[in-house]
């Protein structure tokens, strides 16, 4: 057994936060209470500290796991501290959570591998340089430059897919490192079951755990891993998902070494020791790297099951990053910057970024926690908001005899999109008027009992700033407009749709003289249901129909008043599948005038089992292939097998952030989708597909009786109703000259208005903008926060076209002095003039006064 070349034993449990278990609450299930992955990780550290004591070093990489145990544990902070120092706890980069890497934002799975980093240093003393994505489902493109900039300089436990090799160039032209020696894992997948004895609630015989140990590692097997070295060294892991850790792995490794192995104790860091050269390679221009820049699609069920927390997700994410600008802003006039709150509901919603929680594949007990979660985030989220735009308005100097609506632009370029906003108390419909005195266009009005909705086109609401409308109200009476039933016509000076009595058979482009879509084979907008068969990770076999519902429509109306047309297509399913109980559906296609974007809302009631909704885009450009946009980035992709397999589970689908396009450079034309929270997508032959249902009744792993039985995931099925918002833009140039990612940033984070509540004698106008950014179009800002430790301000600057800009920036309030940081807001270094950044580059700006 003697071995000259090192082996390194590592225990590690591979922890999911949320998955077959709530987070940290136990619930009761048919007569069994089901303890928490809290309740489970907390037991199993307490096993590896005993472990420590006698030598045996374990690893972890989610900050969560740490502060969840800390919480419980204040104690023993000391005696783990003094491990880590030791090199007995080894810490990885996984984040809060190790994330999903393909739904939530680039600004999201930042901040995750931020905070996470932050904490392992505030708490520990230590910035962990190994990068960790075990378990994720697929890799973006990103990647790289994500993790580069926490300052890893490797990721390890890439699963399912990796880009081939072992170094990975990401979108950016950041490279990190992937290898790793010869590895061996000792582990069981084994769950532990509620105690038999007390059903989970705890006794003497489970000593208040509530859980049998039936997960345990076995002697030989440890032992069996320590007979072999590999080269230049080997790394053996030990440990499982719910394994319980062996108490005598420390005297396992003493026998082997005994025996003349070159065993230790240690993880990624010691085994990247004997790599140096190898992790050097990284920052060198020379190095050849596949052109692959991601490892997707894996999963793509995940994409839409359970579609109601991808949506609340997208709609959360982006107005807590709102909420964050806006306070900033605030702090920069003075008031106090809700720090905590803001941390709170970000750990929130990093959680919820996590690979088994916004993917879906949880049961349902799980999921109502993780949307409890979002609607924790969303009410924080929300009244940090109010209270930042009250402290602003409080600035404003405003005429007290009005009454006056404020428009807010988070972004950084000047907006004018439709704003929608209710007054309460009203019976009529108000007159609005710009700063200037000049009527502002009201595109659409309706009566909600007291109140009255109103849709008005603003003023241009500069960058990071707003403008005052006056509200004159009960001008006039509501008039939403006449209302004629069957096929017609709605227009503006863009645009020309026609409707059937089966739906959308023709969108004009007037600009171009042409049809913009091709409706032989599919109407716009037309709902497809599909046969699929599958789990919540996705399609296991072929779908044998996928039917078109325009002959299912019930009833086509226009409704026509000045500045808008809308037609509303109903329909009901009448065929004869008898997985279908329930499919009903309303449509609203909306055009304003002024605006080349046609607006969709879609609500849709059903009730089945084994089936998938689809919405049909024929665009008529004969392609396979579209641009995707991913976190912090835009990626083309073409039509790809499907592989239905367990894993990857691949039906021919892609993930999307914001929206897709196709593009013919021939003709010049192109179209985007516009989503909302309703990331899966294909193309073929023209046709951009997007996925908005499914109702999955496998539960392949979820489910493993044979450990425990908890068939709690009916959920899966989404019965119900169900209400998707995404929009069409027919467009000449390709997706950059069109705008593209700004115009998805605009319907994903709409104008926000709001009352001016209070009239102050400020010295800020009615209209007015906090940031100047002087910037290629292709550069945008993308996070503005006061920075961590400091009293400065900090921006982050992306390139979103995947070409070459420039920009300069300066924030009203904060300090003049520019330092370039790195997504940790350290490594500084002096700017001066304007910032150039490379293909999809994303930059961290700190801005501070000379003196701090």
């Amino acid at each position: 057994m003697a071995t000259t070349n090192p082996i390194y034993v590592i225990q590690h449990n591979h922890f999911d936060p949320i998955w077959r278990r709530c987070w940290d609450r136990p619930f009761d299930y048919r007569g069994k209470r089901i303890r928490s992955y809290a309740d489970i990780e907390e037991h199993i550290i307490n096993d590896w500290l005993r472990n420590a004591a006698k030598g045996a070093a374990f690893s972890e990489g989610q900050s969560v796991v740490f502060r969840k145990y800390l919480e419980r544990n204040p104690d023993r902070l000391g005696e783990m501290q003094k491990l880590v120092k030791e090199g007995l706890i080894e810490l990885t980069a996984a984040g809060e959570t190790v994330a999903d890497t393909n739904m939530p934002s680039g600004e999201t799975l930042l901040r995750n591998l931020v905070m996470g980093q932050l904490y392992f240093d505030e708490t520990f003393g230590v910035v962990p340089s190994v990068g960790w994505l075990e378990d994720a489902f697929g890799q973006s493109a990103q990647i790289p430059q994500l993790f580069r900039g926490v300052e890893c300089t490797s990721v390890q436990c890439l699963s399912y897919k990796k880009v081939p090799g072992q170094y990975w160039k990401g979108l950016d032209g950041s490279v990190i490192y992937m290898g790793i020696p010869s590895s061996h894992y000792v582990g069981t997948f084994v769950k532990n079951p509620a105690c038999p004895m007390c059903s989970g609630v705890g006794c003497e015989k489970c000593d208040g755990i509530g859980f049998a140990e039936a997960a345990t590692i076995t002697d030989d097997e440890i032992s069996a891993a320590l007979a072999e070295a590999g080269d230049p060294c080997k790394l053996v892991t030990v440990g499982g998902e719910e394994a319980i850790p062996s108490e005598r792995i420390a005297e396992l490794v003493e026998k082997a070494r005994e025996a003349g192995a070159a065993v230790e104790f240690g993880g990624y860091e010691k085994v990247l020791s004997h790599l140096s050269e190898e992790l050097a390679r990284i920052d060198d221009p020379s190095l050849e790297t596949p052109d692959q820049v991601e490892a997707n699609p894996v999963s793509t069920g995940c994409y839409v099951t359970r579609i109601g927390i991808k949506q609340g997700f997208r709609r959360v994410e982006n107005l807590l990053n709102s909420a964050e600008r806006w306070a900033t802003v605030a702090y920069l006039l003075g008031a106090e910057y809700p720090s905590e709150c803001l941390t709170e509901a970000w750990r929130s919603i990093v959680f919820v970024a996590f690979h088994d929680a916004i993917t879906s594949t949880h049961v349902d007990q799980a999921y109502y926690e993780l949307q409890d979660m979002l609607a924790d985030a969303e009410h924080e989220a929300s009244h940090i908001l109010g209270d930042a735009l009250e402290a602003i308005g409080e600035h404003v100097n405003a005429d007290a005899d009005k009454d006056y609506l404020m428009v807010f632009n988070s972004e950084s370029w000047e907006r004018d999109d439709p704003v929608t906003v209710t007054l309460s108390g009203t019976h009529g419909c108000p007159t609005l008027r710009d700063a200037s005195g000049k009527d502002v266009p009201v595109i659409d009005v309706t009566a909600r009992g007291e109140d009255v909705c109103v849709t008005f086109r603003p003023p241009k609401v500069p960058a990071l700033g707003y403008t005052a409308v006056e509200v004159i109200p009960d001008t006039k009476p509501v008039d939403s407009g006449e209302v004629t039933q069957g096929p017609g016509e709605i227009e503006n000076e863009f645009l020309r749709i026609r409707v059937s009595e089966r739906g959308i058979e023709s969108i004009f482009d007037k600009r171009t003289g042409r049809e913009a879509f091709d409706t032989s084979a599919y109407l716009v907008n037309e709902l497809i249901l599909e046969e699929d068969i599958g789990h919540p990770w996705g399609t296991m076999k072929a779908p044998s129909f996928a039917h078109g519902l325009g002959q299912y429509t019930t009833g086509v109306q226009i409704r026509r008043r000045a500045g808008l047309g809308e037609v509303i297509v109903t329909g009901q399913y009448k065929g004869d599948d008898p997985n279908v109980k329930v499919l009903t559906w309303r449509q609203s296609i909306k055009l304003a005038d002024g605006y080349d974007r046609v607006d969709f809302e879609t609500v849709v009631d059903w009730d089945t089992a084994q089936r998938r909704i689809r919405v049909a885009f024929p665009t008529g450009i004969k392609t396979d292939s579209g641009v995707y946009a991913i976190p912090y980035g835009a990626i083309e992709r073409s039509a790809y097998e499907p592989d239905m397999n367990q894993m990857p589970s691949t039906n021919g689908d892609w993930p999307a952030i914001n929206w897709v396009d196709v593009y013919d450079e021939g003709d010049d034309r192109g179209v985007a989708l516009i989503n909302t929270g309703t990331p899966s997508h294909k193309v073929e032959d023209g046709v951009i597909f997007m996925s908005v249902l499914r109702s999955p009744t496998d539960s392949w792993c979820l489910n493993e009786p044979e450990f425990y039985d908890l068939p709690d995931f009916d959920g899966a099925r989404d019965a119900g109703v169900h209400e998707f918002s995404y929009s069409l833009i027919p467009h000449s140039g390709d997706w950059r000259r069109a705008h593209i990612e700004k115009r998805g940033r605009e319907a994903n984070c709409p104008l926000y208005a709001c009352g001016l509540e209070s009239i102050g004698d400020g010295k800020l106008g009615l209209t007015h903008s906090f940031l100047t950014f002087d910037a290629t179009d292709n550069v945008i800002v993308t996070a503005i926060k006061k920075a961590e430790g400091s009293d400065g301000v900090v921006a982050r600057i992306a390139e979103t076209g995947g070409k070459p800009g420039k920009a300069s920036v300066a924030i009203e309030g904060a300090g003049r002095m520019v330092e370039l940081v790195n997504f940790l807001e350290r490594e500084p270094r002096r700017m001066s003039g304007a910032m150039e950044l490379g293909p999809f580059k994303v930059l961290t700006c700190l801005f501070r006064d000379q003196a701090s």
